[in-house]
Protein backbone atom coordinates (compact mmCIF):
# COMPACT_ATOMS: atom_id res chain seq x y z
CA UNK A 1 0.00 0.00 0.00
CA UNK A 2 1.15 3.45 -0.31
CA UNK A 3 1.70 4.19 3.03
CA UNK A 4 4.10 0.97 3.80
CA UNK A 5 6.11 2.14 0.43
CA UNK A 6 6.12 5.85 2.22
CA UNK A 7 7.78 4.41 5.51
CA UNK A 8 10.03 1.96 3.31
CA UNK A 9 11.24 5.20 2.05
CA UNK A 10 11.78 6.88 5.46
CA UNK A 11 13.54 3.91 6.33
CA UNK A 12 16.46 3.83 4.21
CA UNK A 13 17.05 7.82 5.62
CA UNK A 14 16.97 6.07 9.37
CA UNK A 15 20.54 3.92 8.41
CA UNK A 16 22.92 3.42 11.20
CA UNK A 17 25.49 5.99 10.21
CA UNK A 18 27.38 6.57 13.98
CA UNK A 19 28.64 4.51 16.55
CA UNK A 20 25.83 5.53 18.79
CA UNK A 21 23.46 4.23 16.19
CA UNK A 22 25.47 0.89 15.22
CA UNK A 23 25.35 0.19 19.12
CA UNK A 24 22.55 1.05 20.62
CA UNK A 25 19.89 2.16 18.22
CA UNK A 26 16.79 0.09 17.41
CA UNK A 27 14.40 0.32 14.03
CA UNK A 28 11.08 0.23 14.80
CA UNK A 29 7.66 0.00 12.52
CA UNK A 30 4.91 2.39 14.14
CA UNK A 31 1.43 2.09 12.91
CA UNK A 32 -0.83 4.85 14.14
CA UNK A 33 -5.09 3.85 13.68
CA UNK A 34 -7.97 6.55 14.18
CA UNK A 35 -10.43 4.62 15.81
CA UNK A 36 -13.51 7.00 14.32
CA UNK A 37 -12.64 7.00 11.11
CA UNK A 38 -10.11 4.24 10.52
CA UNK A 39 -7.26 6.19 8.81
CA UNK A 40 -4.38 4.32 9.17
CA UNK A 41 -0.45 5.00 8.80
CA UNK A 42 2.44 3.91 9.29
CA UNK A 43 6.44 5.08 9.57
CA UNK A 44 9.50 4.15 10.80
CA UNK A 45 11.02 5.35 13.98
CA UNK A 46 14.28 4.89 15.20
CA UNK A 47 15.57 4.59 19.54
CA UNK A 48 18.38 4.37 21.50
CA UNK A 49 16.51 3.06 24.72
CA UNK A 50 13.25 1.58 25.49
CA UNK A 51 10.97 3.87 27.73
CA UNK A 52 9.16 1.28 29.45
CA UNK A 53 6.45 2.74 31.51
CA UNK A 54 5.07 1.16 34.81
CA UNK A 55 1.52 2.14 34.21
CA UNK A 56 -0.15 -1.36 34.97
CA UNK A 57 0.10 -2.49 38.71
CA UNK A 58 -0.37 -5.92 37.79
CA UNK A 59 2.79 -6.07 35.26
CA UNK A 60 5.84 -6.77 37.74
CA UNK A 61 8.50 -8.44 35.05
CA UNK A 62 10.46 -6.61 32.44
CA UNK A 63 9.15 -9.47 30.24
CA UNK A 64 5.70 -8.16 30.57
CA UNK A 65 6.16 -4.22 30.31
CA UNK A 66 8.34 -4.76 27.23
CA UNK A 67 5.79 -6.43 25.64
CA UNK A 68 3.42 -4.15 26.44
CA UNK A 69 5.66 -1.49 25.52
CA UNK A 70 6.07 -2.57 22.09
CA UNK A 71 2.54 -3.62 21.32
CA UNK A 72 -0.75 -1.73 21.08
CA UNK A 73 -1.25 1.31 23.34
CA UNK A 74 -4.12 3.32 23.32
CA UNK A 75 -3.72 6.87 22.59
CA UNK A 76 -5.21 9.72 24.77
CA UNK A 77 -6.36 13.37 24.32
CA UNK A 78 -2.99 14.29 22.69
CA UNK A 79 -4.24 12.05 19.88
CA UNK A 80 -5.90 14.09 17.05
CA UNK A 81 -6.52 12.12 13.78
CA UNK A 82 -5.51 14.59 10.38
CA UNK A 83 -7.80 12.82 8.82
CA UNK A 84 -11.23 13.36 10.79
CA UNK A 85 -10.04 15.64 13.60
CA UNK A 86 -11.61 13.14 15.89
CA UNK A 87 -9.19 13.65 19.41
CA UNK A 88 -8.41 10.86 21.91
CA UNK A 89 -9.77 8.01 19.88
CA UNK A 90 -6.55 5.72 18.16
CA UNK A 91 -4.21 3.06 18.60
CA UNK A 92 -0.59 3.04 18.42
CA UNK A 93 1.21 -0.32 17.47
CA UNK A 94 4.87 -0.77 17.51
CA UNK A 95 6.94 -3.46 15.92
CA UNK A 96 10.50 -3.75 16.70
CA UNK A 97 12.01 -4.70 13.51
CA UNK A 98 16.21 -4.20 14.55
CA UNK A 99 17.27 -5.41 18.27
CA UNK A 100 19.84 -3.13 18.83
CA UNK A 101 23.42 -4.69 20.00
CA UNK A 102 23.15 -3.36 23.26
CA UNK A 103 19.79 -3.08 24.14
CA UNK A 104 19.31 -0.23 26.92
CA UNK A 105 15.65 0.07 29.12
CA UNK A 106 14.48 2.55 30.96
CA UNK A 107 11.92 1.73 33.61
CA UNK A 108 10.40 5.25 34.15
CA UNK A 109 9.39 5.40 38.03
CA UNK A 110 9.68 9.05 37.67
CA UNK A 111 5.47 10.83 37.65
CA UNK A 112 4.62 14.30 37.95
CA UNK A 113 1.34 15.16 40.04
CA UNK A 114 -0.25 17.78 38.35
CA UNK A 115 -2.55 18.62 40.42
CA UNK A 116 0.13 18.60 43.64
CA UNK A 117 2.59 20.22 41.43
CA UNK A 118 5.11 18.03 42.42
CA UNK A 119 6.85 14.90 41.17
CA UNK A 120 6.59 11.72 42.78
CA UNK A 121 8.19 8.33 42.33
CA UNK A 122 7.10 4.49 41.36
CA UNK A 123 9.00 1.87 44.40
CA UNK A 124 7.47 -0.83 42.60
CA UNK A 125 10.06 -4.14 42.58
CA UNK A 126 10.34 -5.15 38.85
CA UNK A 127 11.94 -8.58 38.44
CA UNK A 128 14.55 -9.02 35.35
CA UNK A 129 16.25 -11.70 34.31
CA UNK A 130 20.23 -12.29 33.66
CA UNK A 131 19.49 -13.69 30.19
CA UNK A 132 16.66 -12.12 28.37
CA UNK A 133 15.61 -13.94 24.91
CA UNK A 134 13.78 -11.84 22.56
CA UNK A 135 11.49 -12.89 19.94
CA UNK A 136 12.97 -12.95 16.00
CA UNK A 137 15.97 -11.20 18.17
CA UNK A 138 19.13 -12.18 19.96
CA UNK A 139 19.68 -13.13 23.85
CA UNK A 140 20.69 -10.71 25.98
CA UNK A 141 22.64 -11.28 29.09
CA UNK A 142 23.13 -8.32 31.73
CA UNK A 143 25.19 -5.91 31.71
CA UNK A 144 24.72 -3.19 33.88
CA UNK A 145 22.13 -2.13 36.46
CA UNK A 146 21.67 1.64 37.62
CA UNK A 147 19.58 2.15 40.77
CA UNK A 148 18.21 5.47 41.87
CA UNK A 149 18.58 5.74 45.55
CA UNK A 150 16.01 8.78 46.61
CA UNK A 151 12.47 10.17 46.11
CA UNK A 152 11.06 11.85 43.08
CA UNK A 153 12.13 15.37 44.49
CA UNK A 154 16.15 13.80 45.23
CA UNK A 155 18.58 11.06 45.19
CA UNK A 156 21.36 9.68 43.86
CA UNK A 157 22.54 7.27 40.81
CA UNK A 158 24.85 4.03 41.44
CA UNK A 159 25.35 1.05 39.26
CA UNK A 160 26.38 -2.25 39.29
CA UNK A 161 28.57 -3.70 36.20
CA UNK A 162 29.66 -7.04 35.20
CA UNK A 163 33.43 -6.28 33.89
CA UNK A 164 35.42 -8.21 31.38
CA UNK A 165 36.77 -10.58 34.47
CA UNK A 166 32.71 -11.92 34.72
CA UNK A 167 32.51 -10.21 38.15
CA UNK A 168 29.88 -8.16 39.29
CA UNK A 169 31.42 -4.60 40.95
CA UNK A 170 29.40 -1.81 42.81
CA UNK A 171 30.19 1.64 41.77
CA UNK A 172 29.46 4.89 43.48
CA UNK A 173 31.25 7.97 42.37
CA UNK A 174 34.76 8.13 43.82
CA UNK A 175 34.66 5.49 45.75
CA UNK A 176 36.92 2.01 45.06
CA UNK A 177 34.59 -0.13 43.16
CA UNK A 178 33.59 -3.54 45.57
CA UNK A 179 32.97 -6.46 44.20
CA UNK A 180 29.49 -7.83 44.44
CA UNK A 181 29.66 -11.81 46.28
CA UNK A 182 26.51 -12.77 45.25
CA UNK A 183 25.22 -11.78 41.64
CA UNK A 184 22.22 -12.75 42.28
CA UNK A 185 21.58 -10.20 44.35
CA UNK A 186 22.03 -7.91 41.65
CA UNK A 187 18.55 -8.65 40.41
CA UNK A 188 17.24 -7.89 43.70
CA UNK A 189 17.99 -4.00 42.75
CA UNK A 190 15.28 -1.25 42.39
CA UNK A 191 16.60 -0.67 38.78
CA UNK A 192 16.14 2.60 36.80
CA UNK A 193 17.87 1.32 33.45
CA UNK A 194 19.03 -1.59 32.85
CA UNK A 195 21.92 -2.66 30.11
CA UNK A 196 21.72 -5.91 27.97
CA UNK A 197 24.40 -6.78 25.43
CA UNK A 198 23.37 -8.92 22.76
CA UNK A 199 24.88 -12.26 21.35
CA UNK A 200 25.20 -11.00 18.05
CA UNK A 201 28.18 -9.02 18.32
CA UNK A 202 30.42 -8.39 16.07
CA UNK A 203 28.18 -5.08 15.15
CA UNK A 204 28.15 -4.97 11.55
CA UNK A 205 26.10 -1.09 9.96
CA UNK A 206 22.73 -1.44 8.74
Amino acid sequence: CSHMARAKFNASTLRATTPQHQLFGDLELVRFKCTACNTASVKYERAHTQEVRLANENHTTLERLLADHVGEEHLDADFTCAACHARGRGTKTTEMLHWPPVLVITLKRFTFDVLAQVMGKTHRHISYPMLFPVPAGPTYSLHAVVVHIGGGTGGHYVSYVRASDECWYFYNDSVVPQRVPDPRTVLQKEAHMLFYEGDRLPLTPM
